[in-house]
């Protein structure tokens, strides 16, 4: 029989009293709010491409995921992830996903 041990970890979960939660949305809104953050542990970018990766690895079936990947990486093609911001941020295909961002709070009237 296979033994487990405890494991430490740390888990986010943004809930709407969250001033970056950006609650239920389309894909592609989601995937320009991914590509324009980046936050103290690092690339959302990286974090969700590692994500889709160690689900797959587990044979876990998540389409929400393995969709937001996707669409991340036809952004990122021919890119390693990366531990810094993305570098195309002035790209038009990131504008068009940023173009569907909501305003920041403090620029909501």
């Amino acid at each position: 029989m296979e033994s487990r041990a405890a494991r430490t970890a740390i888990v986010y979960m943004a809930t709407p009293d969250n001033p970056d939660y950006l609650g239920p949305a389309p894909l592609p809104v989601i995937a320009a709010q991914v590509l324009a953050s980046h936050g103290p542990s690092g690339s959302n970018v990286e974090y969700v491409l590692r994500l889709a990766d160690a689900l797959a690895a587990m044979n876990a079936d998540d389409d929400h995921v393995f969709e937001l990947a996707r669409l991340l990486r036809a952004q990122d093609r021919g890119q390693s992830p990366r531990s810094s911001p993305p570098s195309g941020l002035g790209s038009p295909a990131l504008a068009q996903f940023t173009s569907l961002l909501p305003p920041p709070p403090s620029a909501t009237p």
